[in-house]
Parts: structure tokens; sequence; C-alpha cells
């Protein structure tokens, strides 16, 4: 970029870290101090010599320039980075004593050992970065016979008793031994590497991890003759004498080639290994077993919370394969005591082709236990063998076999009381027989849910009264919200006693529960207990500390508090905004041309305000503050003085009466800019700079392109954050308790609001069981509001295998709804995708008079409401059907672009007129998320796109437009509308390239869908004979049918001829009678079903084609 600072662009070129202080690091050429780079001469003195000067003088930077530097091992010392130019190479030797023995681990086992090429013990900060290669000679010293070695062969990269150490973007190349070896070390960041070794080589794993901990690996690419990855802790009675675990560890976006095992655990596992997750990676290319457990009798140790998610297996030997008697051959030890435990595995939205699914081993007086699998899709030739698993939950799991059974299982006790009331997130596949036989009275989760506001005195009585009048007006489920006035205050002894005797009473019922996760809104603040009894872990942000005008020529220098974090300049003159640097502490500047403004900008505690039923008060505002959301550690107290509280007295009634927690729109609704106090370091490890220099800026009223390409990169680390610190750990911690976790954001009908506050709302509900939205006021009404935004929730359960979206509607609504308005209001969001509705509010009946009141209180009341449970029913099952994806433009809006929210709606609205269904997509569903499969993306959900529209947008990632490309290499259709995207961005926004090259795309430079446009999209599912922008639909697919609801939303009676796809017979079924009845005034065409039927005004149908009757 012409504007970034020299300084920077002189340290990305030397070491790809890019802070001011690092900077200033002094560099050693290896080839400037007498190291040859023929591939002949050693230069292991040489290089070790300068290694030890570079210490003795402060520190720097060990440079490989260009060429193959041949060299013995080399031992790092304190403050002495290394870094390897584009072609050039550390090649090691082939002599044994140029690695000399020194005590270490070997196996899991404290012994003196070969020292590896590369060493870097008890260091604090010690990086390794570039574009070169080390290489390990591991083709040559596979010839050497294994046991001529009495101290074995030598490990390429070996890191022991370090911290703060970082590893990026090298090549790995021939490790006689491990690639990268992680001893006793905390806090590593493993980035963007590439390891190959031949596949003869044996013991090449790609990287071990021994009883370590806070390990980040990301963006590896993996191909070698042992595990591509293992994580390990120890080994038998040595292991468990040193009893360092291995903890907290990321491992993710990673591509694993040839190797025995994807990410392996184990087999050294005797110190324990716990909190591992491993996530967005793909696995292929014959690999033994993607997913790996392997341990022995002798072992002893825990294994405990592993995670596996959203992992591609394209062609591997085995799925799975966990194995507590790994390789029992003689000598055999005897077994430890205690035996070996490994616990808690959660294997989720894992999918592929594999020649045999896998094994589960555990031992019969220690089987695995507290095993789920939730949307996993295996096809194999052979199934799943389990034996001494003790609580797994299958039912999340979908096996495809050729031969033999799919799951065997031997001595193995399935979990028995995983979601009684069906599951909130799995996608089902039932056939329209089946869902028939309920359709008249569905299960009780599907109904209308009331959100039932405790103000006053909830006395028993009180409970019983208001449950049997919503139970009599066929409403099901409520959601208990604190309120005020309360006999008990919100998390008092007295307030969990009463909800469990709500629960008992609705349970008494055959009602569900819900439980609103705060007291009041929004989410995170736990009635006030955080900031009563843990307020350092509160909302944080950045804000502006002073303003200081300054004239031209006017200078300014003073002394700045530490709590300074960046400086800003702002023209008026010009609208420019200029970056002071303040790294010395000191404000030095003297303004330019110009009417100035410096702009000193610091951290601070603050929050978005709260309504909180124990702020004393009664207002909305900041005394009871909101969690650090960026914070997991924030989250999880939250959790403690809330979900945790429940599950003491309730868990018994978990996934039974009580199906989940319900949040209220978290957000950053603060006049400053999302932070926390580890952002700043998550930053330059996701981004591989320093944002503080830039923060001020963000400030202004107006930035540089260079400005808005560094706030972009800073909305995505934080909403990431926010994603995974919050959002996730709530949704895993309902997971695992038999929960859904049920949230929706605050401006969802205005995205670049969300935006601003949100940071980006499909990675917010990535792992949410069941996303939502609201419509609280006015934002729906009949033929005045008819935007486009229940879509959001619906697209976001769809592409992430959750079965239901929900909508929070009704609560502030002027006028009030009459009961035709309300079902209108439904019917226009269930036909967008919405299949679960929330009335907001009903109030419990602590006065004596009925909480059903407006609306609520019409004779057609209990109708509607049956209604709705069955339409929802309907609406839940099978999968979506719409084969359009269109692209919403996050990243270009956090560049500034807020013109592409506006292009992108007006495009949806059309679809939706033209009766062409979609969902909406984001970047990371096009990069990782969705497989790519015969010219089809393919959701978790198992929806195909045949086509996707990408909006006008001004940045698209390198990754999305690389998969966009061979998507439509392999068939599919990429069509571009209006301007194509100017910049392509691969690690971060900052260092965007661009324009897109789109000649191998369809590209409408009118912004708008033309007839070439429509041309191009996928044959219709759902035609009309004659144009009618009122009708809109959606189509789901069953086992053997095909669900077409149709909404008729104008005020005027439509005259229909519809083109259904489907072959089959064709039923009425009605939502409101609940009775099935054939249609048989259809005509059976090439297209499909063509059907003639009168709509009435505001009515629908649902449309059943019963693929089973052929």
């Amino acid at each position: 970029m012409k504007n970034l600072p020299h300084i920077v662009l002189a340290f990305l070129s030397i070491v790809c870290l890019c802070s001011f202080k690092e900077s200033k690091q002094k560099i050693y050429n290896i080839a400037n101090y007498g190291a040859v780079g023929d591939g002949v001469i050693v230069n292991t003195q040489t290089i070790q010599q300068l290694i030890d000067q570079c210490a003795e003088e402060g520190g720097g930077v060990i440079v490989v320039p260009e060429g193959v530097f041949k060299s013995g091992a080399l031992f790092f010392k304190q403050g002495v980075n290394l870094h390897l130019e584009k072609g050039g190479v550390l090649k090691g030797t082939v002599n044994a004593d140029d690695y000399p023995v020194i005590d270490t681990r070997w196996e899991g086992i404290e012994q003196p050992w070969r020292s590896a090429f590369i060493n870097a013990f008890g260091l604090d900060g010690f990086n390794i970065t570039g574009k070169g290669t080390i290489d390990g000679s591991g083709e040559e010293w596979a010839k050497i016979e294994w046991s001529s070695l009495r101290f074995g062969r030598p490990r390429l990269i070996a890191v022991q008793n370090s911290k703060n150490v970082f590893i990026s973007d090298i090549s790995v190349k021939n490790q006689a031994c491990w690639g990268v070896f992680i001893l006793y070390s905390h806090n590593v960041d493993i980035r963007d590497l590439t390891i190959r070794a031949a596949h003869y080589i044996p013991m090449s794993d790609g990287i071990d991890i021994d009883s370590s901990t806070r390990v980040h690996i990301s963006n590896c690419d993996i191909d070698v003759n042992d595990d591509c990855i293992a994580v390990k802790s120890g080994k038998d009675e040595d292991g468990r004498r040193v009893d360092k675990p291995s903890e907290n560890i990321l491992i993710e976006n990673c591509r694993f080639r040839y190797g025995h095992g994807g990410v392996s655990i184990g087999s050294e596992m005797s110190g324990g290994i716990r909190n591992v997750e491993v996530r967005h990676c793909v696995m292929e290319a014959d690999n033994w077993a993607p997913v790996r457990f392997k341990s022995q009798p002798s072992r002893g140790g825990v294994v405990e919370n592993i995670i596996y998610s959203d992992l591609m297996l394209k062609n591997t030997r085995q799925a799975f394969e966990f194995n507590m008697e790994w390789r029992m051959v003689p000598p055999i030890k005897p077994p430890s005591d205690p035996l070996p435990v490994v616990r808690n595995i959660k294997i989720i939205n894992v999918s592929g082709t594999v020649e045999k699914v896998g094994i589960m081993h555990g031992l019969p007086d220690s089987p695995i236990q507290n095993v789920s699998f939730q949307n996993c899709h295996i096809k194999a030739k052979r199934g799943f063998v389990l034996e001494n698993v003790e609580n797994i939950d299958l039912s999340g799991l979908h096996i495809t076999v050729e031969e033999g059974e799919p799951i065997v299982i031997r001595n193995t006790a399935p979990r028995d009381n995983v979601f009684h009331k069906e599951s909130l997130s799995s996608v089902s596949n039932l056939t329209a027989g089946e869902i028939a036989t309920r359709f008249k009275n569905p299960p009780p989760q599907y109904s209308l849910s009331f959100y039932w506001g405790w103000d006053g005195k909830v006395t028993e009585e009180v409970m019983a009264r208001d449950l049997d009048e919503f139970r009599s007006n066929n409403v099901s489920v409520v959601t208990i919200e604190p309120g005020y006035d309360m006999d008990n205050p919100y998390l008092s002894e007295g307030w969990f006693e009463k909800v469990e005797t709500a629960v008992r009473l609705a349970k008494e019922q055959n009602m569900c529960v819900y439980l609103v996760d705060e007291g009041k809104y929004p989410s995170g603040f736990a009635g006030g207990k955080i900031s009563e009894q843990a307020p350092d872990l509160t909302m944080k942000a950045l804000v502006v500390a002073e303003k200081i005008v300054v004239n031209e020529s006017e200078s300014v220098y003073r002394d700045l508090s530490p709590e300074i974090l960046s400086a800003a300049a702002y023209n008026k003159v010009d609208s420019t905004t200029h970056i002071i640097d303040i790294s010395n502490g000191r404000l030095n500047w003297t303004a330019p041309a110009g009417d100035w403004e410096i702009l000193l900008v610091k951290s601070d505690f603050t929050s978005s305000p709260t309504r909180s039923v124990n702020n004393p008060e009664r207002s909305k505002n900041t005394r009871h503050a909101l969690i650090d959301y960026l914070d997991s550690a924030a989250t999880r107290k939250f959790i403690e003085f809330t979900h945790e509280k429940y599950a003491e007295r309730m868990q018994n009634e978990f996934g039974k009466t009580i199906l989940g927690f319900r949040g209220d729109e978290p957000d950053y609704s603060i006049r400053g800019i999302p932070w926390t106090t580890t952002l700043f370091n998550t930053f330059k490890r996701m981004k591989g700079y320093d944002v503080r220099p830039y923060v001020a800026s963000f400030f202004a009223p107006a930035l540089t392109e260079e400005q808005w390409r560094v706030r972009a990169d800073y909305w995505d680390v934080w909403s990431t954050l926010f994603a995974e610190n919050f959002f996730k750990i709530q949704a895993d911690w309902c997971a695992n308790h038999h929960l859904g976790y049920l949230v929706h954001l605050n401006h969802e009908d205005k995205m670049v609001d969300l935006i601003r506050s949100t940071g980006d709302f499909f990675k917010a509900m990535r792992y949410v069981q069941m996303p939502g939205v609201d419509a609280i006021w006015d934002q729906i009404w009949p033929e005045k509001n008819m935007p486009v935004y229940p879509k959001y929730a619906s697209s976001a359960a769809h592409l992430f295998g959750r079965s239901r979206s929900f909508t929070e509607s009704f609560a502030a609504y002027r006028p009030q709804p009459g009961i035709d308005q309300a079902k209108w209001i439904i019917d226009y969001q269930l036909v967008r995708g919405i299949n679960m509705v929330e009335v907001m509010f009903v109030p419990a009946s602590t006065s004596g008079k009925s909480g059903m009141r407006g609306w609520l209180a019409d004779e057609k009341f209990s109708a509607v409401a049956k209604y709705v449970q069955r339409a929802c029913y309907l609406l839940s099952q099978g999968t979506p059907a719409a084969k359009i994806a269109v692209y919403f433009p996050t990243t270009s809006i956090w560049l500034g672009n807020n013109e592409a929210e506006e292009s992108t709606l007006t495009l949806m609205q059309k679809l939706l007129a033209m009766q062409r269904d979609f969902d909406v997509v984001d970047e990371q569903s096009l990069q990782s998320l969705m497989k790519l499969e015969n010219g089809r993306f393919i959701n978790l959900s198992g929806q195909t796109y045949s086509t996707v529209i990408i909006p006008p947008v001004s940045v698209i990632s390198k990754n999305a437009l690389n998969r966009l490309k061979t998507f439509r290499e392999m068939g599919g259709t990429v069509i571009f509308i209006g301007t194509p995207p100017q910049l392509i961005a691969d690690r971060t926004f900052f260092d965007a390239t661009g324009p897109a090259d789109i000649s191998w795309a369809v590209h409408e430079p009118l912004s708008d869908l033309t007839d070439a446009v429509l041309g191009v999209l996928p044959p219709a599912d759902f035609h009309l004979a004659h144009p009618a922008s009122s009708i809109k639909y959606t189509h789901r697919k069953w086992n053997d049918a095909d669900l077409y609801f149709v909404f008729n939303e104008s005020n005027q009676t439509q005259d229909l001829t519809i083109t259904l796809s489907g072959k089959g017979k064709v039923q009425l079924w009605d939502a409101m009678t609940g009775e099935i009845q054939d249609i048989s005034d259809v005509v059976t065409a090439q297209e499909g079903i063509k059907i003639n039927f009168q709509l009435e005004p505001w009515s629908t149908r649902f449309i059943v084609i019963d693929n089973d009757a052929l």
C-alpha cells in the first residue's frame, strides 16, 4: 500500500511480525558472516557463532538468504530469532556426531536423546518466520538402520521449556524424525506451515505437542509418514511422575494429506490431555484416521474435553479411530492403577467419504465416556464398531455403508436422555407417512412460545392458573422471564425454587420451558452479579480520552500517560486523518496546513446500557454492567452465576421439560469500540501486524483507504473473539447439558447497525442451536413494511445444520395487531424460513387478570395457535430446498461500503418477488464450511446450492474466490452483479490486492436481475403461469416427499396456476384443521406438477407431493 509506513514495510520483508518495537531488531544475514549456501560446505560453527554473537549484542534476527546452507544442530538463545527468506534453505547434515546428545524427552520418557536440528530451550519469545525451508535430509537418514543409532535420528525443530513462541510461513521438509516438537512450553502459535516428508521416512510426524499449554496451530498443510499432528503428555510411570498435561490447544483451518492420523491424541497421554479443539480442517489423500485417539492400559492419565468439528473427509481410510488397547505387542506392561480415562468427546459436523467408519474401543473397566455426535454424515464401505463405550449419543451420526451393518455395538451404553423432546439442532429425515401421524397434534415443542413475564408476586397458584390457560389455548411452550416487584429477587434461592415449581407444573401439563438467561436484557450481566462480584470481567472498550484542537503550524509536545494507546489527527479542512507515532510515550507533533483535532485513545471499562430487574433505579443504564463478551473467562463467570445454578437444581429436566436457554440482544451499544485486554496480542497473532498505532483513527469522521482496511481487520478479529468467547462457549455448555441455546442479536433489520455493534451476524450465529431475529415493533406490517431480514436467521440455521430458527415478535407493536394481522406477520416470517414463534410478551396473572390480552384474547386465537404449531412442525422437517445462495457483504461493510447492504437487499427482494427462493451465505461458509462436490456447495443441513450470486461488493476473500472458481469449473454457476470486487483479501484486508479476475464467471454489469441473469439461474422449483409478486413460497425436501408452503401476502384474491418440482400424489395439508386431503385436479408434466387453485387474501396452503406414492 502506498501509504504504509516505510518502517513497517521494511519489517514485513524481514520477519513478518509488524510491531514498531520489533522492527528495530538487528539483522544478522548468515551469508554476510561467512556462511556458504552451496549445499556442500557445513556451516554449523559459523551459524552457531553468529547466534551467540547476536545474543551477546542484545538479540536480533538470524536471516538465511537464498541458497542451501548445510549445518548440524543449532542452539538458539534468548532474544535471537530465525528468518528464512524465499529460496533460503537450512539443510541438516547426515552425521550423527553433528547432533549432540541432550536431556530431553523421547516417546514420553525423559532421557538423553539426540538433539534436534533447530533447538530452542528455555526461551521467552522465539520466532521462526519467512518463506524459506528447513530440510532435515530425512531421505538420507532413512537409509541408516535405526538400531545402529543409539540415540535415534534428530528431530527437525525442538522447542522445550519455552513460552511465547511463534513459527510461521516456513516449509518443513523431510524431517529425519518428528518435524516440530513442542515440549513443556506455553503460549505457542504455529501457522501457515507447509510440512512434507517422503512417505518412506518413518516417524516423520508433522507436529508433536508434548505436555504443553496454550498452543494454537492454524492454516498448516501436512503430508507425512506418521501422525500429521500428535498431542502427547508422557508415557506410563515416567509420564505420571512428571505429571504435566497438554491442555488448551486449538487446531484449525488445516489440511491433512497422507499420514497415520490427522490429529491424534496419544498414545503417550499419562500426564493428561484436556481442552483440545480441532476445527475447520480437511482430511484427505488416504489418511489413515483423521480423528484418532490411541492409548494402552498401562498409561494412566485422563483425556477429556476433546472437540472435533467441521471436518471434511475425502477418501480417508477411516473416519474415527479410538483405541485404548492400541498396538498391544510384547512386551506388554501391566495396567496402571487407576486405568487411563477418556471422556467428554464431541464430534460435530464431520462429513465425507471413507473406506470404513472406524472403531471406538474402550477398556471393560474404563470405558470411553460421554461421547456425542452432532450432524455427522459418513459414507463408507464398512461401518462403525463400538465396544466398551458408556453414555454415547449417536442421534447425530448418519452413516451409509455398502457392506454390513452401519453400527455394531458391543458392551456399549447409548445415552438415554438426549433431547427427549427431539433435538433442537439436528436435521430430521422423516417420511411423509411418519410426519402425517403427528400432524394433527404435533409434539409440544413446536407450539407458539409465550414470553411469560413474572412481574409481581408469582405464586404457585398464579403459575398453575396461567399454565392451565395457556395449555387450553393450544400454547405448550413458555419462556420464563424475570420481572419487577418479585418477592424473590432474580438469582436468589427463592427465585430458583419458583422456577423449579414452574418446571414441575409445566411437566405435569406436557409443556416445555425455555429459560431467559438474564434478568431482562441484554444478556450478560447476571442480574448485577458481574458488577458486584467480578468487576474486572465487565465490558471494555477503546474510547477517546482527550481531544486537542491544533492550529496550522502549531506544535504539541507532552509526555503521555501510559493509559494512552494511540493517537491520530483529523483535518477538518480536507477530511484526512494522520497517524501519530507515540511509541516512545510522548506526543510530539506539528500540525501541517489545515484545521486539526488530535484524538488520544485509551481503554476503559464501559458497558451497553442494561435493563435489570435487580436495579433499584428501574431504568435502563450501566449500573449493572455487561461482561466482557470478548473474554472467555467472563462468559464462564456469567454461566457460573446463571446456567450452573439452574443445573444444580433442575438438570434432570434438561432436554426434557426444559429445552434451552434464551439469550437476548448481546451487543456493543457503546460510544467506543469493542476491546479486551488480549485483543492487541490476538490481533497480531491473527493478522501479523500491530494495530495499536491505527486505533485512534477509527474515531475520526473520515478514514483513509489504509485506515479502513486496518479497521476491517480489527472488526474481523473482535467479531471472531465475540463468536468464540461468548456465543460458542454458551452453545457448547448447552449442548453438553442436552439443551439448546436460542439468541437473537440487535438490529437484524438494519444490518449496517448490527455489524457496527456485533461485528458479524453469521459468525455470532455459527454455534447457536437456534438462531433468531426479532420483530417487536412494526418492522413487519401488511402492505407497509415487508423486509427480508427473517431470511438471515433461517439461512444461518440452514448453513449450520440447525433444524429451527425463531422470531421474537409483537412486544411493542404500535398499533397493536388484530388476530388476522398477527397471523399475517407470523406467516410472513414462516415463508421466509422461520419455524419457531415466540410471542413477546405475556405477563403473569399476578393482578388476577389474564395476561392474554389484545389479539391473544380473540376467540380465534386458539385455532391460530394450533395452526402455528402444525406449521412449525411441518417446516422443521427435512431439509430446505433452495438452490440459490446470495452472498452477504459483511466484509464490504467493514470497509465502509454501507451501500453494499442496500444493493443486496434490493436484489433479494426481487428474487423473492419472482419466486426464486434463496439462502444468504457468508464468507466463512464459502471459504471452508460448505462442502464442494459435483458442482454443488453443500451446507451442514445437507442442502445443495447450484448457483451463487455475488451482489456489488468491495472485497471478497482469496479463499472464497478460489472455491467459487472451483465450483464453477465443476459445473456450478457463479454470477457477479454490478461492480465486481475491487479487493481480494487473504490473511489481512491491510494487504488486500485486486481487482478480482472474474472472467470465468457470469458478470452482469447492471446491478439488476436482467434476462441474462435469469437465464442462467437453476430451473425454478415453483413457477407461476402469470407473475404475482405477492405470492411467496418455501420448499423443503422430506425423506420421500416435497413440501411447499405458499402465502398470499396481498389483500387481493389470487387465481394461480403453479408448476411444482416433484412427482407423486399431491395432497393439501390443512394446518388450521389438521386434515389431509388429496388434490386430484393436477396435471403431471415433464417439468413437474401443475396445480390450479384460488388463494384468498392473506391465506396460505401447505402442499405435499408424496414421491413414495409412485
